[in-house]
Formats: structure tokens, C-alpha cells, sequence
């Protein structure tokens, strides 16, 4: 009777426990050890940067990075009702207006079509709308017509949901038999959202419309203010576009986005998607500017000559005494941009010779305008050192990294949710594998200082709509998205630039349940966010010693075994050390020892990034979003981490005794070390040299020290990490070496 009252009674208390939010959690231990003695070689900033991809509505449209709220505003588009452009529609009162584009006359001398709209019955209304959206901030509306005879032209706002509901009208204006522009201001506030824009007319005659335009008041340069504010979060030190596939198509013509936004060629058509340069070269530079990256552009190999890629970098770099230096004065910037980072071609893989005689071709002509510029040479990892081989055959002397785009798919139609979870979690070890592969490439080319840029990587879901499956917004791909940034600190030494593809599950994109546009980041967003506002300049090795997973099944690409559950990468820069810390344990926190010797009393920064569970994400109208949070926190020789989390621990160098974090002439190596670890620079006040285990105990020690270069053997030393410590006179010298 007495236990089954216990078993009652413990039921209860996790009943009340869990109806609380406590959630009682399991922990394993891990050791994390940290080798503070390095070169100092700075990583590059350019490795937390981003990829904007044209595709779909992720540049155009409501939800889109451009800021423009109308589709197709230059009716440049073929009909697609009754003789209206694509994305308008007929408003008519009287069947007798006859509706059709016009090849003749138009107000954009580089447009296709104007729309002609006739009416003969007058005192009927006729005209166009779109279904569109209309922001908080407010917005102005603008419009180019003309007509062959006086016409009153009126424009109205009506609801979607409530029919004949007139929200806002206004006139526009008289338009007579000359092109000219009509514009009115929508109020901030109105809280319309998704509505009816219409422009209409009574009078008898033909009018004429070309290039409208709805811009919300908060857009930044025609950049939409969500996303403005989310990259300036953010803070990518380098930004690619345009990029993917429509690189190397007539969309991207880069002359396409120069000059008057409403006399730019359009349409800019990308495999039946409207893909308009509202955002072109200048807008581009202009933001990346504002948000401190450095812009990186793609010129066209495929329909593009090696003139034009010349033409672009002369347009950006050039001064004003050149024909396309003054271009760029009289589109309102004569300072020259001084752009550095330059592509060309995206994914010509078919032929390394075709890819590689191109690439030499069109880098002639461009580093003849600016030879400072840096050449991507668009590479290939699928078809091993072969496409690399001619590629460096051919071209090599032009390129100054050599780019490759990374992409991890996991099959999720046959695997249960947890296996998709650890194949996705275990995925950078096999990207490591490839980056392991370029090292052994470029060596055996004798070209050490050839440079790695993954200008496009993400992780993918086989099996379903794998771009735009829900799932990539989850915490488990946010995890994923951490471990690769992770990875390019580590081969800090080999990786300059890295394009994460922003599209790829970076934005939860919709409306709430009032109808308000929210663009929201996802926790793929936030850890890069994290990642790249809380790390330093330098890379310093370290180890973690924790439980272990595999990640094996026959639907994977390959299997991966003994994956670390916790993960860390270590940073630091003059001021302070981060630890980046992931723990991917989808049920238990961790508690790990490190190595530190951090001066007790103090507090360190912990900034978390945390889930309950791996297939959490950003839902819009969510009560809770996966937020980063941050605590001020007291430090001991031991840290937590929540499970399913991504953390950065920023200790402030002024907090850390026993390890000497300046640079030190001391060397220690090899590290790992196998059978002898050799000592250089010994100072010559040293008084002695002791190897301990990490327990802290002395497994030998070194008092009469005659030389400053000698080893010791480690003969007798079971594998593991252990501590070389070095007494001087007014401090102790640390370094944490791993024994084969």
C-alpha cells in the first residue's frame, strides 16, 4: 500500500512539474580542453557571410527581399486575361472598353509593352487592379500615364474581404497626350494589409499606363525593412548576388540593373518567375554599404562576354574618366565602389575545359580594368581531383580561391525522425572529409595558398519539396547551420569566404491571423547571427570529450560513427575567448569541465540559442519564438549547456589565470603527439616543466632545465589529453597537448 502511495504521490509531482514548464532533464558529462598556443593567423570575416539567390518570390513579391509590393509594374508581361498583363486584372463596369498591350508607346524606353485601356461608354468606370499589400508604415503609389484625350484618373483601396467596402480613394490626376507621372500617399496605420489597388476612369478615350509602383515608406533603397533589419542583426561580412542558376541567364544581364529604376530593361525573366532588378548594382552596393559587407557579385558566363564582366568591374571601380565610370557618376554615386570579390559563371560543371577556358577568358579582361580585384573560380567537389586538376591546368594563374557548392541531403521519406536528425547533425564530418580532400588537392599542385570559398552551402530534405520543406526552419537544420559555421573556423586556414543560402530555411515568411506581413528569422538564422556577432579573430584548437552517436543507414549518402554529442570551437580576440558550444543531444543537458583556470567570483556573457525539441521552429503568431537569450553568468571550472542548444561563452581574458594568452614564444608540438614532444624557446628563468593528467595529477616532472630546445618522452603515457605546465618566476605557462 505504501508504494503504491509513493508511485501516486511521485506522479503528482510530475504532473504539477510538467504543468509548470519544468522539465525534468537527464546529463551527461563531456571535458573540453583548449590549446591556447597558435600563430595567431586571423580567420576571415568573410566566412559568415550570406547568399541572396533569385529564386521564386524570395527577391520579388510580397514577401520579398525588394521592397516593391507590385507585381510585374511595368506590364511588361504577356496577357494573361483578356488583353491585361500578367498579375492585372480587368475592372470594368461596361464590356464594350476594349483592354490590350500596346508595343508602340510606352514611358520605359528599354520596357515591352504599355497597358492601353479604351473606353467608349463614358461615365462607366473601367480600369486595372492587383491583389496586393499595404504596409503599417504606409506607402506611396506612383504611376506614368498619358492619354489622347483629357481623362480624370481616380485610385481606390477596396477591401478582399468585404465586397464594394471602399477603404481609401484619391484622385490621381488629368492626363493629357504626354507621358507623365501621378503619385498619392497612402497614411500609415490603416491596418488594411492584404487589399484591392485600383486605378480607374468615366471619361471617353484611350489611356495608356506604364511603370507603377507601391513602396512601403520604411523600405531602405528599395530593400523591404524586414529584411533590412534582420540582416543588419545579423552583420554577414560578405553578401552574394545574384546568384544560382540565373546567374548565367539573361535576367541577369548586370546592365539590366544600372540607371532610372523605371527605364531599366524588364522583363528580366527567370524560368517563369518575375524577377524584375528593383534591387540592382547600385541598391546592392548601397546596402551591403549600410550593413558593413562587402559585396560579392556573379557576372554571366553563359550569355555574357569577357567585355562585359570587364564592363561591370569597370562600372563599380572605375573612375569617372571611363565610359562606365561616368555611368555610375550619373546614376548618383561618383566615388568609386572599390568592389573586391568577383565570380563568374555559377555551376558550369559540364565541362571543366569549356568552365575553365571561359573563366581565363573573362579574367583577363577583368583584373586588365582592376587587378586587385579576387577571382571565384566556380569548382566542382562531385567529380574529385579531376575537374580540379584541368581547372588549375588551365586557369589557375587567374583564380584567387576556388569556389564549390556544398549541399547535404538526408532522405526523409525512409528514415525515422530521429535518424534524419542525427545523419543531420553528423553532416559536417563528412563535409570535413571533401575540405580534407582540397587540402590533398592544392597540395599536390604545389598551390598552399589557393584559398577555399564555399559560395553556396545548405542542407537539404530528399524526398520532399526539398527547397522549401517547412523542416529546414526547424532547430535541427538551425543546428546543422551552426555546425558548418563552426567548421569554417576550424579551417581558418584553408577557407576565406562562405555564402550560406539565406533562402534555404533562414526566414519564416507569412501573415498573422490579422492579416500583417511577418518576416521572421529562424534558428538557422539566429545561431549564424549568434555565431558571427560573438566570435574573435583568431582560432585556437581545442577538443571535447563526450559521449558518441552514429549516424548509419542505408538511405543515407555515407555513414558517420563516433560523432561527438558536444561540439566546440574556440575563438578569441584581444579582448576575450569564446567558446562556441553545441550540444546535440536531443534529451540531455551537458556539464562540461574545460581547462581554463578561470579566476572564481567572476561572470562571463552565456548567450543561448534553445529548443525542447530538435523539429521546433518560428511559427508565425508563435507565443514563444526560438529567441537568443543571454545571461550574466558566474563562472567556475565548469559550464552548462540545455540540451538541443547552441551557445557562446564570452570570457574576458582579464578573468583567465594559468594560461597565458598572449602570444608566447614557447613552442610545443607536434599536437597530437606520438611517442616524444619537443620543447622550443624555453625562457631561461623556468624553473620547472610538469605533464599532468586532467584530473590534475603529476605524471612527471622536469626541475633541472639546462636548454632551451630539448624533448621529453612520453613513453609509458597511456593516449589521452594531458597538461604541460611550465613554472616561471611570476606566472605559469599552460598548453594541452593530445598523446596517440
Amino acid at each position: 500500500m505504501t508504494n503504491i502511495k509513493t508511485k501516486y504521490l511521485n506522479l503528482c509531482l510530475i504532473l504539477i512539474l510538467l504543468q509548470q514548464g519544468i522539465i525534468l532533464t537527464n546529463e551527461y558529462k563531456a571535458d573540453v580542453f583548449i590549446d591556447l598556443n597558435h600563430d595567431y593567423v586571423p580567420v576571415s570575416p568573410m566566412v559568415h557571410g550570406a547568399f541572396i539567390e533569385t529564386v521564386h518570390d524570395f527577391v520579388s513579391g510580397n514577401l520579398g527581399f525588394a521592397a516593391q509590393e507590385l507585381r510585374n509594374r511595368g506590364f511588361d508581361m504577356n496577357y494573361y486575361e483578356f488583353g491585361v498583363s500578367r498579375f492585372w486584372w480587368r475592372y470594368i463596369e461596361s464590356k464594350e472598353a476594349d483592354y490590350y498591350l500596346n508595343r508602340n508607346d510606352m514611358y520605359n524606353k528599354n520596357g515591352v509593352y504599355s497597358q492601353a485601356i479604351s473606353n467608349s461608354n463614358e461615365g462607366v468606370n473601367v480600369g486595372i487592379f492587383q491583389d496586393t499589400y499595404f504596409s503599417d508604415a504606409g506607402s506611396k503609389f506612383y504611376i506614368y500615364m498619358k492619354s489622347d484625350s483629357r481623362i480624370e484618373v481616380n485610385f481606390m483601396i477596396k477591401s478582399l474581404i468585404k465586397a464594394d467596402s471602399i477603404i481609401f480613394t484619391s484622385p490621381l490626376g488629368i492626363t493629357e497626350n504626354e507621358w507623365k507621372k501621378f503619385e498619392v500617399e497612402i497614411p500609415a496605420g490603416m491596418n488594411i494589409y492584404k487589399s484591392r489597388l485600383v486605378v480607374f476612369f468615366s471619361d471617353k478615350g484611350t489611356l495608356l499606363i506604364d511603370e507603377a509602383s507601391l513602396l512601403p515608406n520604411d523600405h531602405v533603397n528599395q530593400v523591404r525593412r524586414e529584411y533590412f533589419d534582420l540582416y543588419s542583426l545579423w552583420r554577414p561580412g560578405i553578401i552574394r548576388y545574384p546568384g544560382g542558376t540565373v546567374a548565367d541567364e539573361e535576367a541577369a544581364r548586370w546592365f539590366f540593373g544600372i540607371g532610372d529604376i523605371d527605364q531599366r530593361q524588364s522583363p528580366n525573366l527567370y524560368t517563369g518567375e518575375e524577377q524584375r532588378w528593383e534591387v540592382g548594382v547600385n541598391e546592392f552596393v548601397d546596402f551591403c554599404k549600410t550593413i558593413g559587407a562587402e559585396p560579392q557579385f556573379v557576372t554571366n558566363m553563359l550569355l555574357g562576354s569577357p567585355k562585359e564582366s570587364a564592363d561591370l568591374v569597370e562600372y563599380l571601380n572605375s573612375d569617372t574618366s571611363t565610359y562606365w565610370g561616368k555611368k555610375r557618376a550619373e546614376d548618383g554615386n561618383p566615388e568609386p565602389y572599390g568592389a573586391k570579390y568577383f565570380e563568374i559563371g555559377n555551376e558550369q560543371w559540364h565541362s571543366a575545359y569549356f568552365n575553365a577556358s571561359q573563366f581565363r577568358n573573362h579574367a583577363k579582361e577583368m583584373i586588365k580594368v582592376d587587378p586587385n580585384i579576387h577571382l571565384i573560380f566556380g569548382g566542382n567537389l562531385w567529380d574529385y581531383s579531376n575537374f580540379f586538376n584541368i581547372s588549375v591546368d588551365i586557369a589557375g594563374d587567374y583564380f584567387s580561391s576556388y569556389g564549390w557548392h556544398y549541399l547535404h541531403f538526408v532522405d526523409t521519406l525512409n528514415l525515422p525522425d530521429i535518424e534524419v536528425y542525427k545523419a543531420i547533425v553528423a553532416g559536417y564530418q563528412g563535409h570535413q572529409m571533401f575540405i580534407n580532400m582540397f587540402r590533398d588537392w592544392r597540395s599536390a599542385k604545389n598551390r598552399e595558398d589557393m584559398k577555399l570559398s564555399l559560395t553556396e552551402i545548405w542542407t537539404a530534405y530528399y524526398g520532399i519539396n526539398w527547397f522549401f520543406t517547412e523542416r529546414l526552419k526547424s532547430f535541427e537544420s538551425g543546428l546543422w547551420t551552426a555546425d558548418h559555421a563552426l567548421q569554417t573556423l576550424e579551417n581558418y586556414d584553408i577557407i576565406d569566404i562562405v555564402n550560406h543560402t539565406s533562402n534555404s530555411g533562414f526566414f519564416e515568411r507569412g501573415y498573422d491571423k490579422n492579416g500583417k506581413r511577418q518576416i521572421l528569422g529562424s534558428p538557422s538564422f539566429y545561431a549564424l547571427a549568434m555565431i558571427s556577432r560573438h566570435s574573435g579573430k583568431y582560432y585556437h584548437k581545442s577538443f571535447a570529450k563526450s559521449p558518441v552517436f552514429n549516424a548509419e543507414h542505408p538511405n543515407l549518402p555515407w555513414a558517420e560513427y563516433n560523432v561527438p554529442w558536444l561540439r566546440v570551437v574556440v575563438s578569441s580576440d584581444e579582448d576575450s575567448l569564446y567558446l562556441a558550444v553545441i550540444n546535440k543531444h536531443p534529451d540531455e543537458d551537458c556539464i562540461f569541465n574545460h581547462n581554463l583556470g578561470i579566476v572564481s567570483g567572476k561572470k562571463v556573457m552565456h548567450y543561448e540559442l534553445h529548443t525542447n525539441h530538435f523539429k521546433d521552429r518560428n511559427l508565425i503568431d508563435s507565443d514563444e519564438p526560438i529567441l537568443p537569450k543571454n545571461y550574466e553568468i558566474d563562472v567556475s571550472n565548469e559550464f552548462k549547456v540545455k540540451r538541443n542548444s547552441i551557445n557562446i561563452f564570452v570570457i574576458p581574458k582579464v578573468v583567465i589565470s594559468d594560461v597565458i594568452l598572449q602570444d608566447f614564444s614557447l613552442k610545443v608540438y607536434p599536437n597530437p603527439a606520438y611517442d616524444k614532444l619537443f620543447l622550443q624557446n624555453v625562457p631561461d628563468s623556468a624553473i620547472s616543466i610538469g605533464i599532468y593528467d586532467l584530473l590534475g595529477n603529476r605524471i612527471r616532472e622536469i626541475t633541472n632545465i639546462s636548454r632551451r630546445d630539448f624533448d621529453i618522452s612520453l613513453n609509458g603515457l597511456a593516449s589521452g589529453f594531458y597538461i604541460l605546465r611550465m613554472n616561471l618566476p611570476l606566472e605559469k605557462v599552460t598548453r594541452t597537448f593530445l598523446k596517440y
